[in-house]
C-alpha cells in the first residue's frame, strides 16, 4: 500500500482537480483516511476518503477528485497531503504531500501569504523592551557602509519600521510575494527584507510560537538568524546591496512566512529543535532534486523551490541553493544555524552547522544522498549529519599519499567525508548500499572503494574492511527484488513519474 498525489491541475473550464494514486501492490482498506488541500495559503478543505471514489484503493489505480476552489488569478499555490494522521501503514511514508504553482491565463497578480495571529494583542512596548535584552540587543545587527548597528542603538525611524512590520503580523495583513528579487537592492528594499525576518523572529519568541527560546543562547550561534551580513553583501561603488551567494546561500531572502507556512502545513508546529531539523531533512531527502547545470539561474527563491510550476520538480541548482533553502527554513522557526564553506576535491561547497545540537551537514548536497533513503525501513534523516566528534575526526585526517603524490586538503576532506557516510550507511542497513551489492561483487567493490572519485589516490576501505562489509550485507539476507521495487518507487515519486 502506498498513496501518492501525482498531480493537481486546472482544466479548460477553470475547474481544479486532484489525482490520488495507489503506487503499492495491495488493496487499501477503509481507515478514515483524510485528504487535506490548501489553496493559496487561505482556503483549506478536508475530505474523508472512505466516502470518495474508490479506484485509488486498488493497486496501480487512481481516482480524480474535483476541488471546490475558484480560479481567479494568474498563479495559485496549492498544497495537498494525504493520510495526515498516519492511519495507513505504507511502504513509503514520506511521499504523501504535493505542492505546486498552477498557472492560468488570468492577469498577473502575486499570491499573498498571511499570518493568522488569532486574538493575540499587539503590544509595541513589550517588543521595544525585548530588543534591549540579551541576546537580542547585541545580536540583531544591521549594517550600512560596512558599519554595524546593533538593534539597541538603532535610530528611532528604524525601530518604528520594525514595529510597523510587527503590527502587520498581528493585523493579518497579506504579504504579497514578487516572483523574484532584483540582483541590486536599494538600501530601503534590503532593509525591508531584513526586517521581515527580524520581526518574524521576535514574534516567534514573544508569542512562544515555537517551544524553545533564544534567550540564554550563545550570541555567535544566532548570527545566521539576525546578522544582516549573513543576508546581503554591500557594494560600496554602487552603494547597493546584493544577495550573498557564499554568505547566505543561493536562495534569495524574501520573507520567512514562505518557509513557515509551508512547513506548518506539512508537519504542524515543531516540538523541539532536533525534530524540526529532521522534518526538513525528511522533506529534502524525499523531494529535492539536484539540477546543477549550465543556463540555470544562480539565485532561486524559497517559493519557487517549494512550489515549482506544474510538471516541474523541486529542483535546487546547487548545494548553495539547498543549503540556502534550509537556512531560510531555520530562520522561519528560530533554529540557530551557521553557514560555512568547505573545500572538497572539486571546489568550494556549502556546509551548515546546527550549533545547539553540535550537528553538521558537511556538504548540503548530502541531504538527498540515496544512501540515506528510508529503505527498506525507517532511517532517520539526521543520521546523515556528523556529530562534533565525527566532524573533528574528518578535519584531523592526515593526507593519504601514493608514492610522491598526496591528497590536497580538499581531496582528503572528500575522502574522509565519503568514508564516514558509507560507514554510517552500513551501520543503518542502508537499502541503497545493499542494492549496490546486488549488482555483483566487482561493482560493489568499485562503489565502496570510491573508484568514481578520480582524485582519490587510495581506496576508501582496505580489503579486510571490504570483506567485512560484504559479510554484513549477506548476513542481513535482504530481499533484493523488494528493495529494488521500493527504490524505484521512491525515485518515481521524487521525480513525479506517474
Amino acid at each position: 500500500m502506498d498513496l501518492y498525489i501525482p498531480e493537481v491541475f486546472i482544466n479548460a473550464r477553470q475547474e481544479v482537480y486532484l489525482i490520488l494514486k495507489n503506487q503499492g501492490n495491495t488493496f487499501i482498506p477503509h481507515r478514515n483516511l483524510e485528504l487535506e488541500v490548501c489553496w493559496d495559503d487561505s482556503s483549506m478543505v478536508r475530505f474523508n476518503l472512505d466516502s470518495m471514489d474508490p479506484h485509488f484503493r486498488y493497486p496501480g489505480d487512481s481516482s480524480i477528485f474535483q476541488l471546490p476552489f475558484k480560479v481567479q488569478r494568474s498563479r495559485h499555490l496549492v498544497k495537498a497531503r494525504v493520510d495526515r494522521l498516519n492511519q495507513l501503514a505504507e511502504s513509503d511514508e514520506v511521499h504523501n504531500v504535493y505542492s505546486r504553482t498552477l498557472k492560468t491565463d488570468f492577469p498577473e497578480a502575486p499570491v499573498p501569504l498571511t499570518y493568522f495571529p488569532g486574538s493575540k494583542r499587539f503590544e509595541p512596548a513589550k517588543y521595544l523592551d525585548l530588543i534591549l535584552q540579551a541576546p537580542f540587543a547585541s545580536g540583531i545587527l544591521w549594517y550600512e557602509d560596512h558599519v554595524v548597528y546593533p538593534v539597541a542603538y538603532w535610530r528611532k525611524a528604524w525601530k518604528d519600521q520594525l514595529i510597523s512590520k510587527l503590527g502587520a503580523i498581528y493585523s493579518g495583513t497579506p504579504v504579497p510575494l514578487p516572483d523574484t528579487l532584483p540582483w541590486s537592492l536599494s538600501r530601503d528594499v534590503a532593509f525591508g527584507v531584513y526586517l521581515n525576518y527580524i520581526a518574524h523572529s521576535l514574534w516567534l519568541e514573544m508569542e512562544k510560537e515555537v517551544p524553545w527560546s533564544l534567550r540564554g543562547m550563545n550570541p555567535d550561534d544566532l548570527s545566521g538568524l539576525w546578522d544582516a551580513r549573513q543576508f546581503f553583501e554591500w557594494d560600496s561603488l554602487s552603494r547597493e546591496y546584493h544577495p550573498g551567494y557564499q554568505i547566505s546561500g543561493a536562495v534569495s531572502p524574501q520573507h520567512p512566512l514562505v518557509s513557515y507556512r509551508f512547513a506548518a502545513f506539512l508537519n504542524g508546529l515543531p516540538e523541539d529543535i532536533p525534530g524540526s531539523i529532521r522534518r526538513f531533512l525528511d522533506w529534502g531527502r524525499a523531494y529535492l532534486v539536484h539540477a546543477e547545470g549550465k543556463g540555470l539561474p544562480v539565485f532561486q527563491t524559497a517559493k519557487d523551490i517549494y512550489y515549482p510550476e506544474s510538471g516541474q520538480l523541486h529542483a535546487v541548482n546547487s548545494c548553495w541553493a539547498s543549503g540556502g533553502l534550509m537556512a531560510d527554513y531555520c530562520r522561519a522557526f528560530n533554529i540557530p544555524v551557521r553557514r560555512h564553506n568547505i573545500e572538497l576535491s572539486n571546489g568550494i561547497h556549502n556546509q551548515l552547522e546546527f550549533p545547539t545540537e553540535a550537528w553538521y551537514l558537511v556538504h548540503a548536497d548530502d541531504m538527498y544522498d540515496p544512501l540515506f533513503y528510508p529503505l527498506p525501513g525507517s532511517i532517520s534523516s539526521t543520521r546523515m549529519l556528523f556529530n562534533k566528534s565525527e566532524f573533528n575526526q574528518m578535519l584531523r585526517g592526515r593526507p593519504h599519499c601514493l608514492e610522491d603524490s598526496c591528497h590536497s586538503k580538499g581531496t582528503q576532506l572528500s575522502f574522509e567525508r565519503r568514508r564516514n557516510l558509507l560507514s554510517k550507511a552500513l551501520d543503518l542497513n542502508s537499502g541503497y548500499l545493499m542494492l549496490q551489492y546486488d549488482q555483483g561483487r566487482n561493482k560493489f567493490r568499485e562503489f565502496i572503494r570510491g573508484d568514481r572519485f578520480e582524485k582519490f589516490l587510495v581506496p576508501l576501505f582496505n580489503e579486510e574492511e571490504e570483506r567485512a562489509m560484504m559479510e554484513k550485507i549477506k548476513a542481513a539476507k535482504p530481499d533484493y527484488h523488494f528493495l529494488s521495487t521500493l527504490y524505484e518507487r521512491f525515485e518515481a515519486c521524487k521525480n513525479n513519474r506517474r
